[in-house]
């Protein structure tokens, strides 16, 4: 497990660093988050939405794609397909609560979005999951004038899961 997120990791800074470096003026920077801040908004939405099919357009399904788990779980992406349709099939919606987000502009196709805040998730059985600090950040490359993440990585502090309340306060 460990050597999997060595390797994530030194993937990661790889593509960082193997890259030209291209010095882009303001001005690019500008429209290169311009044009990622409505896929990154359609990408929460769908999120929020719980439509799994919307949420996985906006991953490349590759073998170079990578995602790391809160808890450490190294997948490719296969396996975060079934991550994501097996966390929406006990989750009906969820609320996320930015408190902080970045865009990190590596190169003119290549950037860093990082998320940080609260979810709140309406599970199907009417309890609700609580995560109240999570940071996620995906690494987002143009392919023909498509934004798409080739890396996700997340982690949070321990979910909680409160307990829908049956009775009737009113007897």
């Amino acid at each position: 497990m460990r050597i999997k997120l060595i390797a994530a990791a030194l993937l990661f800074i790889c593509i960082a660093c193997s890259t030209n470096k291209q010095e882009l003026t303001q001005k690019e920077r500008d429209q290169i988050k311009k044009d990622l801040l409505p896929v990154v908004g359609s990408m929460i939405t769908s999120y929020e939405n719980g439509d799994v099919e919307a949420i996985l357009k906006f991953f490349k399904n590759s073998d170079a794609f990578i995602s790391v788990n809160a808890d450490g779980a190294v997948n490719d992406f296969p396996k975060f397909k079934i991550d994501v349709e097996e966390q929406f099939k006990a989750m009906s919606t969820m609320k996320l609560i930015a408190e902080k987000e970045e865009y990190r502009i590596i190169r003119k196709d290549l950037v860093l979005y990082v998320w940080l805040g609260k979810i709140e998730g309406n599970l199907r059985d009417g309890s609700l999951l609580v995560i109240n600090k999570n940071v996620a950040s995906f690494l987002f490359q143009k392919f023909n004038d498509e934004w798409k993440v080739i890396y996700k990585g997340a982690s949070s502090l321990p979910e909680v899961i409160q307990q829908r309340d049956i009775t009737n306060k009113n007897n």
